[in-house]
């Protein structure tokens, strides 16, 4: 069968691999190098890290979700073209 969508399809795994990689770099490296570093400003402490962490789940579960959503419509296009 001619699948229309083979784009949108790869699109759907791209935003699902992105979302791991920024969720790496934005939410793990991120928070560990706001914990290792020597030079806050006076009177900050290390909870300046959680706002980064939580930024890097956010971004994780919206392009993640993202990448679903696609999914979620290619299946429901292929079952609504299916024949009885």
């Amino acid at each position: 069968m001619n699948n229309p969508f083979k784009l949108l399809k790869i699109f759907g795994i791209v935003f699902k691999v992105i979302a791991g990689v920024l969720f790496v770099i934005i939410g793990i490296i991120g928070t560990v190098g706001i914990l290792i570093t020597k030079d806050l400003p006076q009177g900050m402490s290390r909870w300046v890290a959680l706002p980064q962490f939580l930024q890097g789940v956010f971004l994780f579960l919206l392009l993640y979700g993202l990448g679903e959503i696609i999914r979620l419509l290619l299946a429901i296009e292929e079952q609504t073209r299916k024949q009885p």
